[in-house]
Protein backbone atom coordinates (compact mmCIF):
# COMPACT_ATOMS: atom_id res chain seq x y z
CA UNK A 1 0.00 0.00 0.00
CA UNK A 2 1.25 3.24 -0.82
CA UNK A 3 0.89 6.26 1.33
CA UNK A 4 -1.48 9.39 -0.59
CA UNK A 5 0.27 12.50 -1.22
CA UNK A 6 -0.88 15.31 0.67
CA UNK A 7 0.74 19.19 1.29
CA UNK A 8 -0.88 19.49 4.62
CA UNK A 9 -1.60 22.82 5.56
CA UNK A 10 0.39 25.64 4.94
CA UNK A 11 3.16 23.61 3.13
CA UNK A 12 3.45 21.14 5.87
CA UNK A 13 4.13 17.53 5.08
CA UNK A 14 1.10 15.92 6.97
CA UNK A 15 1.42 13.10 9.57
CA UNK A 16 0.69 9.64 8.45
CA UNK A 17 -0.84 7.60 11.69
CA UNK A 18 -2.80 4.62 12.61
CA UNK A 19 -5.35 5.34 14.31
CA UNK A 20 -6.04 2.59 17.16
CA UNK A 21 -9.33 1.45 17.98
CA UNK A 22 -9.72 2.81 21.10
CA UNK A 23 -9.18 5.99 19.91
CA UNK A 24 -11.72 5.83 17.03
CA UNK A 25 -14.05 4.92 19.80
CA UNK A 26 -13.89 7.22 21.86
CA UNK A 27 -14.84 10.05 19.34
CA UNK A 28 -17.77 7.86 18.06
CA UNK A 29 -18.97 7.33 21.31
CA UNK A 30 -18.83 10.61 22.52
CA UNK A 31 -16.62 9.35 25.61
CA UNK A 32 -16.28 12.71 27.65
CA UNK A 33 -13.34 11.28 29.53
CA UNK A 34 -11.48 10.88 26.30
CA UNK A 35 -12.66 13.16 23.88
CA UNK A 36 -11.32 15.99 24.01
CA UNK A 37 -7.90 14.81 23.07
CA UNK A 38 -9.11 12.88 20.35
CA UNK A 39 -10.98 15.74 18.77
CA UNK A 40 -7.65 18.00 18.48
CA UNK A 41 -6.31 15.14 15.98
CA UNK A 42 -9.94 15.25 14.23
CA UNK A 43 -9.14 19.04 13.88
CA UNK A 44 -5.39 18.49 12.11
CA UNK A 45 -7.08 16.00 9.80
CA UNK A 46 -9.40 18.74 9.08
CA UNK A 47 -6.97 21.40 8.83
CA UNK A 48 -4.63 18.44 6.35
CA UNK A 49 -1.84 18.27 9.16
CA UNK A 50 -3.05 14.35 9.86
CA UNK A 51 -3.27 11.43 7.29
CA UNK A 52 -5.20 8.86 9.36
CA UNK A 53 -5.45 5.70 8.83
CA UNK A 54 -7.47 2.45 10.24
CA UNK A 55 -7.30 -1.19 9.57
CA UNK A 56 -9.88 -3.09 8.21
CA UNK A 57 -10.21 -5.27 11.22
CA UNK A 58 -10.90 -2.40 13.18
CA UNK A 59 -14.29 -1.50 11.16
CA UNK A 60 -15.57 -4.40 12.14
CA UNK A 61 -15.07 -4.27 15.60
CA UNK A 62 -15.98 -0.54 16.32
CA UNK A 63 -19.45 -1.65 14.35
CA UNK A 64 -19.64 -4.76 17.08
CA UNK A 65 -18.85 -2.27 20.07
CA UNK A 66 -20.78 0.76 18.66
CA UNK A 67 -23.97 -1.49 18.08
CA UNK A 68 -23.61 -3.11 21.57
CA UNK A 69 -23.42 0.69 22.87
CA UNK A 70 -25.57 3.14 20.50
CA UNK A 71 -27.52 0.47 18.33
CA UNK A 72 -27.34 -0.76 14.49
CA UNK A 73 -28.26 2.38 13.22
CA UNK A 74 -25.56 4.68 14.81
CA UNK A 75 -23.09 1.91 14.49
CA UNK A 76 -23.87 2.57 10.92
CA UNK A 77 -23.50 5.69 10.45
CA UNK A 78 -20.07 5.42 12.45
CA UNK A 79 -18.80 2.95 9.75
CA UNK A 80 -20.05 5.38 7.29
CA UNK A 81 -17.82 8.39 8.98
CA UNK A 82 -14.94 5.71 8.71
CA UNK A 83 -15.24 4.68 5.36
CA UNK A 84 -15.48 8.15 3.96
CA UNK A 85 -13.06 10.01 6.39
CA UNK A 86 -10.30 7.64 7.05
CA UNK A 87 -7.43 5.50 4.69
CA UNK A 88 -8.33 2.02 5.17
CA UNK A 89 -5.52 -0.84 5.80
CA UNK A 90 -6.75 -3.69 4.19
CA UNK A 91 -5.61 -6.51 6.50
CA UNK A 92 -3.89 -9.39 4.16
CA UNK A 93 -2.21 -12.96 5.20
CA UNK A 94 1.75 -11.38 4.82
CA UNK A 95 0.05 -8.55 7.57
CA UNK A 96 -1.19 -11.41 9.80
CA UNK A 97 1.64 -13.69 8.92
CA UNK A 98 3.75 -10.74 10.28
CA UNK A 99 1.75 -10.00 13.35
CA UNK A 100 1.97 -13.60 14.41
CA UNK A 101 5.90 -13.18 14.34
CA UNK A 102 6.33 -10.25 16.73
CA UNK A 103 7.57 -10.29 19.74
CA UNK A 104 4.17 -8.96 21.37
CA UNK A 105 1.65 -10.56 23.73
CA UNK A 106 -1.38 -9.02 22.15
CA UNK A 107 -1.77 -10.03 18.54
CA UNK A 108 -4.73 -7.73 17.86
CA UNK A 109 -1.83 -4.98 18.64
CA UNK A 110 0.63 -6.92 16.13
CA UNK A 111 -1.79 -6.59 13.28
CA UNK A 112 -1.85 -2.88 13.65
CA UNK A 113 1.73 -2.54 13.93
CA UNK A 114 2.32 -4.73 10.96
CA UNK A 115 -0.70 -2.72 8.88
CA UNK A 116 0.68 0.69 9.74
CA UNK A 117 4.58 -0.95 8.63
CA UNK A 118 2.90 -1.86 5.68
CA UNK A 119 1.15 1.51 5.28
CA UNK A 120 4.10 3.28 6.07
CA UNK A 121 2.73 4.82 8.62
CA UNK A 122 5.04 7.40 10.87
CA UNK A 123 3.22 7.02 14.29
CA UNK A 124 0.70 4.83 15.68
CA UNK A 125 -2.36 6.58 18.28
CA UNK A 126 -3.33 4.77 20.97
CA UNK A 127 -4.38 5.44 24.50
CA UNK A 128 -2.48 2.13 25.17
CA UNK A 129 0.82 3.30 24.55
CA UNK A 130 2.25 1.00 26.95
CA UNK A 131 1.14 -2.32 24.69
CA UNK A 132 2.66 -0.82 21.72
CA UNK A 133 6.42 -0.55 23.49
CA UNK A 134 7.95 -2.75 21.38
CA UNK A 135 6.49 -1.52 17.85
CA UNK A 136 8.75 -0.51 15.07
CA UNK A 137 6.61 2.30 14.71
CA UNK A 138 6.37 4.75 17.59
CA UNK A 139 3.29 5.21 18.96
CA UNK A 140 1.69 8.26 20.98
CA UNK A 141 -1.21 8.67 23.47
CA UNK A 142 -3.98 11.34 21.69
CA UNK A 143 -2.70 14.28 24.14
CA UNK A 144 0.79 13.53 22.73
CA UNK A 145 -0.49 13.49 19.30
CA UNK A 146 -2.85 16.37 19.84
CA UNK A 147 -0.04 18.47 20.86
CA UNK A 148 2.04 18.28 17.55
CA UNK A 149 -0.71 19.92 15.38
CA UNK A 150 -1.31 23.25 18.02
CA UNK A 151 -1.16 26.06 15.90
Amino acid sequence: MTVPPSTGGGGQSPLHALIDTNVMLDLLLNRQQFLSAAESMWDARDRGLLVAYLTSSSITDIYYICRQHAGPVQAKVSIGTCLTGFTIIAVDLVMLNAAYQMSGNDYEDNVQIAAAMAAGCQHIITRDVKGFQHSAIPPLSPQQAGSLFVP
